[in-house]
């Protein structure tokens, strides 16, 4: 039976059983969370077979999460900190471009050659992250956390926040059950660290 109604009776469940057995013996209830995906994910009992469409969906927990993060920012604080962050990153890709210049000169290009490398390669970094955090699908959560930043100071702030609270723990629990489910011990035990 794979019904999107049974999965979400087997997600509950398990999570209604297992939470509260973690907390029991002090475990915390991530920890709950992750041992319940374990039992109903692919690799223990078997009761929902897909592990990675769950986890899709439950990335939007995650998303929620910063959406929150991003409300309690207060932008007027991060604007009058602007110079330090600005100052502070000018810097670094500063050192950075002469660490990549010093390390031309000793590999023995020419000054022009290390400078221009130097130069291009903090950028070429930061827009190396930047496609990379596009490629693992991290903007949309990036793009939520922005969206909570932008409306920290809005009329809309409290009512934003008393709308996500119910479903903030419920779709956290369920991005720790989709990694809980992702868990291949046989794995582990074939290829052990």
């Amino acid at each position: 039976m794979d019904s999107v109604l049974f999965n979400i009776f087997i997600f509950l469940t398990a999570a209604c059983v297992v939470v509260p057995l973690a907390s029991l013996f002090k475990l915390g209830s991530v920890l709950g969370y992750l041992t319940a995906g374990i039992v109903i994910g692919p690799f223990g009992l078997g009761l929902i077979g897909d592990a990675e469409k769950v986890m899709h969906f439950a990335e939007f927990g995650v998303m929620m999460r910063l959406f929150l993060i991003g409300l309690e920012l207060d932008p007027a604080l991060l604007w009058r900190l602007r110079k330090s962050i600005l100052g502070l990153g000018s810097l670094q890709v500063i050192l950075t471009s002469m660490a990549f210049m010093l390390i031309g000169l000793a590999l023995g290009y020419s000054w022009q050659m290390s400078l221009t490398a130097g130069m291009a390669l903090p950028l070429a970094a930061v827009v190396g992250i930047t496609l990379l955090m596009q490629l693992v699908g991290v903007s949309p959560a990036m793009g939520t956390f922005i969206a909570g930043a932008v409306l920290a100071n809005s009329e809309y702030r409290h009512t934003l926040q008393t709308d996500i609270e119910p479903f903030k723990g419920l779709l956290l629990g369920l991005f720790f059950i989709s990694v809980g489910m992702g868990m291949d011990f046989q794995l582990f035990a074939e290829a052990p660290l």
